[in-house]
């Protein structure tokens, strides 16, 4: 049971007490232990107090009215299972308690809060530790064991009653051995109780409801409780068989409230309160929750103006009934709706206005279903669940009722216990299957249809017991299965709060449900209850009432049985004549439809005498259309085949044994087939020709295939074409700078070798051919970044001007070497600088002033730049116009396709037909636009236009110009590359820039030398056989971590000039990457860093710090975008390195967790932050591990990558605090 019970003995009274105390002592414990579960949150739970209360008026000293003044609320504390004292009903709790505690309230202008608890040990220790003011069932029980705690005088008497059954009440009885129940916190087990039962045991129970079904099913012979809460429980109709009779000499015991002994104040205003009460509002209070109903009493219902409104439409509710669960609703043998819910439907008509119209629900389960489908708006007597409630609205529960163990007569099953491992039939998924497999997890739950099906299962024996409601369980039992099944036992435990669901679409009819049912008095629903529980059908059988339906069936199947005797006899002769023809058509039929072909048997008029299945399958006809009919009388056959028939029958005249096979196309429901249609003639048993056995192939997927093969053909010619003009345009475009490379670097070899001077005007010519392959291939890399998404954009502090200007001194020489004009134009509303990709801008630029000189042999070229500021944003227009040839209308549809130039003289000028396709996409990723507006032979006109944010003006700062740069050291470097070329070129280069150069062919050489010989740099190619550069690298940095070693800096050295190779490398560890070819500018601005960190050749600790933090951010750009305001600029880095501290505690909790791969919107802030400040290094590893997520990588490999993430987040903060301690 889920009750405390604890037993005495009859061995000393006081052995008694203390053992009570001690008890009641660990209850209140564990209860404080629960407390924080077991209170409901403020405003979640309202006081519901009766109609026409009285106000008290009581004098009040000035100290008293301060101190009710200071105090302003009274918290209540409530616990269930003391009705009709406090009964707590979802999210309301009433009772005779809350009626004297609103008067009390309304006198002393007091706003009451209630708090609920599970138990009443836990609203003790509530009051005890002054969570709550006042509890509102004391008793002298509480002030026995509590001497902290006061008494107020009593709200009403407690007069003690003996319950059991009427053969267990009799004087004599008392002294016979039992066990005894007593409620937790009614009666102490003192000396005068074990006096009046001296054979007895004693237990307690938690609540009044438990202890009385305990005596109903006879596990207890009697109970000691007060006349009110045990009148009241008895009165609802689930305890048939108990009676009380008042304990005389007994002291009758009051309820009264309970406080603190520290509010004595408000002690004695209760008091006061409770004094003056007239002796006819406690008669009215004592009869509303314990007299005779009263129908006449019920108060009109206080509607809102809105409910007012709806209810005089005079609405019509549809409610939707059952009759499977008695006695709250069915339907007697006239088919009228009865039950309790038929009453109360009937109150509420009457109070509201309400028109019902009931809708009957095929099963208990489908009524809500029906209800959430919008074909009812209101069901009763509901049990709520969690998933319903969000669905549907419930109403205050206006029934409560226990659940009853329901078994066979001749079961020995005693409770729940008692069934492990056996079946027990439950009734849909809710909070009893829930607590049935929470607390007996090996029980056989079986879920039936509805109540009448669990109680046959029992009778039957399917199931060893049946859980349903009691009131429900009793009425059937007794008029069904009285002498099959019993109620083994009640389930106080488990109690249903039945009440009205509503549909969510109708809140007015809501709305008034709940404040009608707020005016009923308890003891009216109290009564109806007991009038329907108690009113118990006759006793019949459930089989009984199938008796004379059986008998019917029964001399109804014999009728027939006696004619279908006779009929057999008859067809039987008749088989036996045509069971040699149903033979021969069953093998013809067979044979027919075991061909996997459409073939049907015609007579000479051309109408259809036998198909196969197939046919009435592909031409999706039944027998009753076809056979008979001739074809063009068919629905859904093609009417336009029909003068084929001429020529079968000219075949058929002419005596030919076959006829040809040829391809149709019919339209079968309004979709084309096309079929290989065949017909040869079918010949009688004396050899004349009866008809034509014709079939169709289906054969449109052949044919379909053979279209999509020919699409497929095409498109393969033409993609085989497409790559064979770019193979043509790009070797044209490659071999032409190479033609110029090879070509002067061989003339100048042989001049030399002849003793001359060198050429260098041959030799700038190939530098310059040089260059302009490498451009050729960024410029396929540039597109291919694009098209694949990865081209990424980086906005820097720019002005539109200075962009302008710069590319139009790059082409200014050019231009007057052609004796061309390159004009500049601008009309600028605005000087403010903006947030734009300055690079990617000029890159545009300059490719669209150099096609406009390639492009024009006379005239010129002029560029405009026109600038307008529209809000925060600063609109830019880009116009290059030149006096060029000009382009065609059909040529410029073809010119933003990559590798696609005009034709004529604009494709003999050169190019690889990729600059228009780049520039487009480039300023369309900027968010702008490019227009391209020419004509043949007049010129040609570009206009860019986009957008940006605009820059507040940026302070000047005084920078020194007299710093001479300090010449770097000379490093020594180990240069590791398989290829000799490509060893002796760079070598070359170090040896040129003042660096000492040693070399290794491939990793594991370079291994062996950096473990004796000492290096300040390592350049390594990536790619090599034996150990590439990748490996090299995490042996190099595994042994500096080993012996705690300065990081030398490694340098990657490859051809492949792709993003996710640079990344690739500083994954590894890494510090920087060179893409080939490397110039000396390049070379010697990657080892000036490197020559830095290496040997710390600065001025000054100051110094030292500004170059240590320049490698990890970049200050210009953020000095950009705060205009150079340093205090601004301190107040990001501030802000940047709190969030970055938060984020990386985030990322040490999900590392210590596992969840390596649950990172990634935290890494992508980390990268958004770095890309703010332009911290390099935290941005690529970020973006590595990005991609290492996105590819699925090993488990080892990403961890790597998260940790390079983590090494650069802590970097890049140390960096910072480092600024902000030298800022100040």
């Amino acid at each position: 049971m889920l009750n405390r019970r604890h037993r005495f003995s009859l061995d000393g009274c006081r052995l008694v007490q203390q053992r009570c105390r001690k008890v009641f002592g660990a209850l209140l414990v564990s209860s404080c232990v629960l407390l924080g579960g077991g209170v409901q949150a403020d405003g979640a739970v309202r006081l519901v107090p009766g109609p026409d209360l009285p106000q008290v008026a009581v004098a009040l000293e000035r100290d008293m009215q301060e101190l009710l003044q200071a105090r302003g609320v009274l918290r209540l504390g409530v616990s269930a299972g003391y009705e009709p004292l406090s009964l707590v009903r979802g999210a309301s709790v009433k009772g005779i308690m809350v009626d004297y505690l609103a008067i009390i309230g309304a006198s002393l202008g007091l706003t009451l809060e209630v708090q609920v608890y599970p138990d009443w040990p836990a609203a003790i220790a509530a009051l005890r530790s002054g969570e709550v003011d006042v509890l509102g069932r004391g008793s002298s029980y509480e002030a026995q064991l509590f001497p902290e705690l006061l008494l107020t005088s009593p709200y009403a008497l407690n007069q003690p009653v003996l319950v059991g059954r009427a053969s267990d009440l009799g004087a004599e009885q008392a002294l016979s051995k039992g066990k005894l129940a007593v409620v937790e916190g009614y009666a102490v087990v003192d000396s005068e109780l074990l006096t009046r039962f001296p054979n007895a045991e004693v237990d307690l129970f938690a609540t009044t409801r438990d202890a009385l079904h305990a005596v109903e099913y006879q596990h207890y012979r009697w109970l000691v409780s007060d006349a009110v809460t045990a009148a009241y429980n008895m009165s609802l109709g689930e305890l048939p068989s108990l009676r009380m009779r008042p304990l005389a000499n007994w002291q009758p015991m009051g309820y009264s409230f309970l406080l603190r002994a520290t509010d004595q104040p408000l002690h004695a205003l209760f008091n006061r309160v409770l004094e003056n009460i007239p002796q006819l509002a406690r008669a009215n209070i004592l009869s509303r929750w314990g007299g005779a109903a009263r129908f006449d009493s019920v108060q009109p219902p206080q509607y809102n103006p809105e409910e007012l409104r709806w209810l005089a439409t005079r609405p019509e509710v549809r409610v939707l009934v059952s009759g499977e669960a008695p006695p709250y609703s069915f339907f007697d043998d006239e088919g009228n709706f009865r039950g309790l819910l038929a009453d109360l439907l009937a109150e509420i008509s009457q109070q509201s206005g309400l028109r019902f119209s009931l809708v009957q629900a095929s099963s208990e389960a489908s009524a809500l279903e029906v209800l959430q489908e919008g074909g009812a708006e209101l069901a009763g007597m509901k049990l709520p669940t969690d998933s319903q409630s969000r669905s549907l609205g419930f109403t205050e529960p206006v029934v409560s009722a226990s659940f009853a163990l329901v078994g066979a007569q001749a079961s020995s099953v005693q409770g729940l216990d008692d069934l492990k491992g056996k079946r027990v039939a439950v009734q849909n998924e809710s909070e009893v299957t829930a607590f049935l497999r929470a607390r007996y997890p090996s029980l056989q739950l079986v879920v039936a249809d509805n109540n009448l099906d669990s109680l046959v299962a029992v009778a039957k024996g399917d199931v060893d017991a049946a859980i349903l409601l009691l009131p429900v369980s009793r009425y059937l039992i007794n008029q069904y299965f009285a002498k099959d099944l019993r109620v083994i036992t009640s389930l106080p435990q488990l109690q249903s709060q039945l009440g009205f669901a509503v549909s969510k679409e109708m809140p007015l009819l809501s709305g008034v449900m709940e404040t009608t049912l707020d005016q009923f008095e308890p003891r009216m629903i109290a009564n109806l209850v007991a009038r329907w529980q108690n009113s118990m059908p006759a006793e019949a059988s459930v089989w009984a009432g199938y008796e004379q339906r059986l008998h019917w069936f029964a001399l109804t199947g014999g009728g027939f049985l006696c004619l279908f005797l006779a009929w057999q006899t008859f067809a039987y002769f008749r088989r036996v004549r045509n069971r040699a023809e149903e033979g021969r058509l069953a093998f013809r039929s067979a044979l027919l439809d075991g061909i996997p072909q459409a073939v049907v048997v015609l007579d000479l008029q051309g109408r259809f005498l036998l198909c196969n299945h197939t046919f009435y399958t592909v031409f999706g006809l039944q027998p009753a259309e076809v056979i008979g009919h001739p074809w063009r009388v068919v629905k859904g056959l093609d009417a336009s085949q029909e003068p084929s028939w001429g020529k079968i029958h000219q075949a058929l005249l002419d005596g030919k044994d076959s006829i040809d096979v040829q391809q149709v196309e019919l339209s079968i429901h309004g979709e084309p087939f096309i079929f290989r249609q065949w017909a040869v003639p079918h010949r009688g048993s004396d050899g004349r020709i009866a008809g034509i056995l014709m079939g169709w192939i289906d054969i449109s997927t052949i044919e379909r295939l053979l279209r999509q093969l020919q699409i497929m053909r095409d498109q393969a010619v033409e993609a085989s074409a497409a790559k064979s003009h770019f193979l043509a345009v790009m070797s044209h475009e490659i071999r032409t700078p190479l033609n110029a490379i090879i070509g002067l670097l061989e003339l100048t070899m042989e001049r030399v070798d002849r003793g001359e001077e060198w050429d260098r005007p041959a030799i700038e010519v190939a530098y310059s051919s040089s260059n302009a392959l490498m451009l050729l291939i960024g410029d396929i890399l540039d597109l291919a970044k694009i098209e694949s998404g990865k081209l990424t954009l980086e906005p820097q502090r720019n002005s539109p001007r200075e962009i302008l200007e710069t590319a139009q001194r790059v082409f200014h020489g050019l231009a007057r070497q052609k004796g061309l004009y390159l004009q500049v134009e601008l009309q600028l509303d605005s000087t403010r600088d903006v947030l734009v990709d300055g690079g990617r801008l000029k890159q545009v630029l300059s490719n669209l002033i150099g096609n406009a000189i390639k492009f024009t042999d006379q005239g010129g070229v002029k560029v405009s730049l026109h600038v307008h500021e529209v809000g925060v944003y600063l609109l830019m227009k880009f116009v290059v116009e030149d006096s060029g040839i000009g382009i065609s209308a059909a040529d410029q549809q073809l010119l933003f396709e990559p590798f696609s130039q005009a034709k004529g003289h604009a494709s003999q000028r050169g190019g690889t037909g990729l600059g228009l396709v780049i520039c487009q996409q480039l300023i369309e990723m900027m968010g702008g636009s490019l227009q391209l507006d020419s004509e043949l032979g007049r010129g040609t006109r570009i206009t860019a236009t986009l957008r940006a944010p605009t820059l507040d003006e940026q302070s000047s700062v005084a920078l020194s110009s007299t710093e001479v740069e300090p010449k770097a050291p000379a490093l020594r470097v180990l240069l590791v590359d398989d290829h000799p070329a490509n060893r002796l070129l760079l070598g070359q280069q170090l040896k040129f820039l003042g660096h000492s150069v040693v070399e290794s062919e491939d990793g594991q050489q370079a291994f062996a030398r950096l473990q004796s010989e000492p290096f300040d740099v390592v350049i390594t190619d990536c790619n090599m056989p034996v150990m590439d550069g990748y490996e090299l690298t995490r042996r190099v940095r595994a042994g500096e971590h080993e012996v705690n070693r300065t990081p030398r800096l490694i340098v990657g050295f490859t051809a492949n000039a792709q993003v996710e190779e640079r990344q690739r490398c500083l994954a590894v560890g890494m510090n920087d990457c060179l893409f080939k070819p490397v110039s000396l500018s390049m070379l010697k601005s990657c080892l000036g860093k490197v020559s830095q960190h290496q040997t710390g050749v600065l001025e000054s600790p100051a110094a030292r710090v500004v170059d240590s933090q320049a490698r990890v951010f970049d200050l210009e750009m953020l000095e950009s975008l705060t205009g150079g305001d340093r205090k601004l600029t301190r107040m990001l880095f501030n802000e940047l390195h709190t969030s970055n501290s938060l984020d990386l505690r985030q990322f040490d909790e999900l590392m210590a967790a596992g969840r390596v791969r649950n990172m990634g919107q935290l890494v992508h802030r980390l990268k958004g932050a770095a890309r703010m400040v332009g911290a390099q290094v935290l941005s690529d590893a970020a973006l590595v591990y990005e991609e290492g997520l996105a590819q699925s990588v090993a488990d080892e490999e990403i961890n790597a990558r998260a940790d390079n993430v983590r090494a650069a987040v802590q970097q890049l903060q140390e960096a910072v605090a480092s600024w902000m301690a030298a800022a100040e």
